[in-house]
């Protein structure tokens, strides 16, 4: 707005992309003191948050695990303008202030989460400014302390014919190169060439990208010394021209914008289908560095389509025609059909375009039947009781010039029987009886119950039992069925006591208690409550006082503890103190 050349302040930015970091308080950047135009911003949302402390220790925003709210907050020496997470619009932590400041500031990152990526931009006094600056004044007082010098400087310069100033001492060209070439009202010139042609600074090439960090060299020209107008490269020495530098430029995130993958295959391999993509919305931070971020940031933008219709070609079918007649007047035969390939509009097309099995061109076919008389199916299974009598059936028709007739044109004294009596040997007097279900197998999930199925007959005023021939099978009722309670929780798993530390006076036994689900894996979801003990008191009796190996004391107190004592003493284990213990009577008597 000011035409400002952009020579009298240098802007400084960095991206911190580091994802993992050490929980609590982490240095992203220190920003130097006055710094003017500060922006640092969080790229994402995220549970970490940022953090503002001078270099005396002293912070400024977030400090010692406080998070302040959203506000303005004074600090070296200017007022920094704090915006916490914004749940609407999923964007992170903002903090900005104008400056300058009075005092380097660290930038901090209280850490809790994966870092999403913060970026930092401030401004700053141009060092070339300021080294101009301090030159003036030096050349000022080297002016006023030494005139003599000067004027002696001014009439060697006058000696130098065609040069107003020259300057042979090695000089910085502005961009940050170095050059040991006389410089002529800012021309480099060399005299080897005639004409008196040189090299001299173009500015840079434009930046490769315009946003996320793209890079622009140097360019120069090779221009005529009396005019400075650019000449060909060839007038120029090309062991003089000042080297090619790279320097980075346009370092700021891109826009987000909407990316997509390529389309998926047709769901169908003919006719009309579907194919998808996928589309996301995505930022470009850096060359390297593309980031996956909410779709309300390319809101902006129409989003690409991530569904289209697709059709590869017409499907064709196989079409077929009215079956022929039989080939045979009673008896089998064959009749045949005509099958086409067919494309949608009803033309016909190769075969190996119909996908599908091809329908059969010919089949058996049955004509009339070549004799007349009755026909009969099989009996049926009705008399599959085990017991009592029953009834079996079948059809019998009249058959003859390919129709049924239904009787007619067959003799109906010899139509054969369409049903016959059939019995069990086995009397079917008995009924079945039930007795009641019993508890499930299993505490919970799937489990089974059972219950007595036994035939009784009522037989001289009493029921019997009798063999199960005697009832029905088809109505025996069910003897098991499946019982399904609540779900097995996870439950707790105990070893076998450990052997007791001491043989007498209360010793300890121990055991391992584990939590064990249906899978057989560790859990920490039983019952605290219900957790077995995995210590308990043994021996707990008092030990007796022993005299060459048998107990002191044969009164009434020492007696056997063990039913089987006898086989301890035909074993000889008594001289063992767990056994004397047990059968301390038999012991003493064995001895």
């Amino acid at each position: 707005m000011c035409r400002g050349k952009n020579n009298t302040c240098d802007v400084v930015s960095g991206l911190f992309t580091r994802p993992r970091l050490p929980r609590g308080y982490n240095l992203i950047a220190r920003i130097p003191r006055g710094a003017c135009n500060i922006s640092i911003t969080e790229l994402r949302q995220s549970r970490n948050y940022l953090a503002l402390r001078t270099r005396t220790g002293q912070y400024v925003i977030n400090g010692n695990w406080a998070i302040h709210p959203t506000g303005n907050y004074q600090g070296a020496g200017t007022t920094f303008v704090y915006k916490r997470h914004s749940t609407k619009t999923q964007t992170g932590e903002l903090i900005s202030a104008e400056g300058p400041t009075t005092e380097p500031v660290d930038v901090l990152l209280i850490y809790a989460q994966s870092n999403q990526g913060i970026t930092y931009k401030y401004t700053i006094p141009s060092k070339k400014l300021q080294r101009k600056r301090n030159g003036r004044r030096r050349h000022r007082h080297r002016q006023k302390s030494n005139n003599r010098r000067d004027r002696w400087t001014r009439r060697r310069n006058r000696r130098v014919k065609g040069q107003t100033r020259q300057d042979i001492q090695s000089t910085d060209t502005g961009l940050g190169l170095r050059s040991s070439i006389p410089v002529i009202n800012g021309v480099q010139r060399n005299t080897r060439f005639q004409g008196d042609y040189t090299w001299r600074l173009a500015g840079f090439t434009e930046c490769t990208v315009s946003c996320g960090g793209g890079t622009k060299k140097t360019m120069a020209d090779c221009v005529k010394l009396s005019s400075v107008t650019v000449v060909g490269d060839n007038y120029c020495d090309p062991r003089s021209k000042p080297a090619v530098q790279t320097v980075r430029c346009n370092t700021h995130p891109c826009p987000a914008r909407w990316v997509f993958e390529n389309w998926s295959p047709c769901t169908t391999t003919c006719g009309q289908g579907t194919q998808t993509r996928v589309v996301r919305c995505k930022q470009n931070i850096s060359q390297r560095l593309q980031i996956v971020v909410a779709d309300t940031a390319c809101l902006e933008q129409k989003k690409p389509a991530s569904e289209q219709p697709c059709q590869l070609r017409p499907c064709a079918k196989w079409e077929a025609g009215e079956w022929s007649k039989c080939s045979a007047e009673c008896g089998n035969g064959i009749r045949k059909r005509q099958v086409q390939c067919l494309s949608d509009s009803g033309s016909k097309v190769d075969s190996v375009q119909c996908f599908s099995s091809k329908p059969a061109q010919e089949e058996v076919c049955h004509g009339s039947f070549c004799s007349k008389g009755w026909y009969f199916s099989s009996w049926s299974d009705t008399c599959s009781v085990n017991c009592g009598s029953d009834v079996q059936r079948r059809k019998v028709i009249c058959l003859g010039g390919g129709e049924e007739q239904n009787g007619n044109g067959c003799d109906l004294n010899n139509r054969p029987e369409m049903e016959q009596h059939c019995a069990r040997e086995t009397d079917c007097g008995g009924r079945w009886f039930t007795g009641s279900w019993s508890e499930c197998t299993s505490a919970c999930g799937n489990g089974t119950q059972t219950r007595d199925v036994v035939c009784l007959n009522f037989t001289r005023g009493q029921w019997r039992a009798v063999l199960d021939l005697q009832c029905q099978a088809v109505e025996k009722p069910l003897d098991k069925q499946p019982c399904n309670l609540t779900e097995c929780r996870p439950q707790w798993y105990v070893t076998e006591w450990s052997e007791c530390t001491k043989s007498c006076d209360t010793g300890v036994q121990t055991r391992s208690v584990t939590c064990v689900d249906l899978e057989q894996q560790i859990s920490q979801q039983c019952d605290l409550a219900k957790r077995p003990n995995t210590r308990q008191a043994c021996n707990i009796n008092e030990c007796p006082s022993v005299t060459k190996g048998l107990p002191e004391n044969t009164d009434s107190k020492c007696s056997d503890k063990y039913s089987n004592c006898k086989l301890v003493v035909r074993a000889r284990l008594c001289h063992y103190s767990y056994y004397r213990n047990l059968c301390c009577d038999s012991c003493a008597e064995g001895s």
